[in-house]
């Protein structure tokens, strides 16, 4: 059985969506464990509509706590022999489970990877059509790895993505692991602790996870949490670096690129420089910060040729732009 961990707050206007596409799975030998955060909208009653007709769903409730501890919360709840992810506000194609369980089944593979579709919120329809298009129209393309290579290549950013959805999982990968309190990079936090564990990975280029891009949540808004994933990719880079040495200049080029991409941020983002004291003196901290690390490190990432074309140039742009045009050049960037 597959357990599939669903955490939930305040997502009633994509809940219905979500839960229908992991009814309409095609393998049916799963358990839906759903979980509302302290949600004040009317998310934990849809859920308890979609229970009251199908033993298969769960409805666990909590006070708010956050998501990574609300999936801690389901980790623990599970029955399956496996496990998976999906947010309150994603879909999964009909053939998700049993495409990612085949997998395993004929691999033998800990963990299975596919890819994941990316879609303007109320363009589900659209999305799903192009995902089934491109299953119909793909060769079968699966790939076996081992965890320290797929880690690589998710720090690499090149091939696996670090998110835990569009992936299957056997139970015992998470057995003791849990997400930091408050975190809201939990993905980017978990995913390298859980595939180190894996002997055996397979990894297909086939899409199996639809990712819903709305203007209201957490990683397309802006502010000081944001900024968290600075420390989780300097406490990555320090485990790995430890721990892992083969992983060390991987972990560093992750860690650079959040780095980047929080400079980035910044430079778009500048009302900060005209807000209260308190903002200003926080946010000005956290770009001299960044700044001083990028110009630590953007002659080694430069060089690395393992690191991603977009990564070298952004260490290029870093080296030979004066700061106040090279913030003049990244606010014209979308965030």
């Amino acid at each position: 059985m597959i357990s599939i961990i669903m955490p939930t707050y305040n997502s009633a206007p994509w809940l219905e969506a979500s839960i229908k596409s992991v009814i309409a799975q095609t393998m049916t030998d799963w358990e839906l464990i759903a979980i509302d955060d302290g949600s004040t909208d009317n998310s934990a009653s849809i859920i308890s509509l979609f229970a009251a007709t199908d033993s298969r769903i769960r409805l666990v409730r909590t006070h708010h706590q956050g998501v990574a501890n609300v999936r801690n919360l389901g980790i623990s709840e599970a029955r399956g022999e496996l496990a998976a992810f999906l947010d309150s506000d994603d879909i999964w194609p009909a053939w998700n489970l049993e495409h990612l369980l085949k997998l395993i089944d004929e691999t033998g593979a800990d963990m299975a990877c596919g890819g994941f579709i990316m879609f303007p919120d109320g363009k589900e329809d659209k999305a799903i059509d192009n995902c089934n298009r491109k299953k119909s129209h793909s060769k079968k393309s699966v790939r076996i790895s081992n965890g320290i290579e797929t880690v690589r290549e998710s720090l690499y950013q090149k091939g696996v993505n670090s998110s835990l959805g569009g992936k299957l999982f056997r139970k015992e990968l998470l057995s003791g692991l849990k997400m930091n309190p408050g975190e809201i990079y939990e993905d980017l936090d978990m995913f390298y602790r859980i595939a180190l564990r894996a002997k055996k990975v397979a990894i297909s280029s086939l899409p199996a996870y639809l990712y819903r891009q709305r203007a209201g949540s957490i990683l397309h808004t802006f502010g000081p949490e944001r900024l968290l994933v600075l420390d989780v990719t300097e406490r990555m880079c320090l485990l790995l670096s430890e721990k892992y040495p083969s992983l060390a200049e991987a972990a560093l080029d992750r860690r650079f690129s959040a780095n980047y991409n929080m400079l980035q941020l910044l430079a778009i983002h500048d009302k900060w420089k005209r807000g209260n004291d308190i903002n200003k003196s926080f946010f000005g901290k956290k770009k001299a910060e960044i700044r001083k690390f990028l110009s630590q490190y953007a002659f080694k990432e430069l060089k690395n040729r393992n690191v991603r074309l977009k990564n070298r140039l952004g260490a290029l742009l870093f080296i030979i732009t004066p700061p106040y045009l090279l913030d003049c050049i990244l606010s014209l960037k979308k965030s």
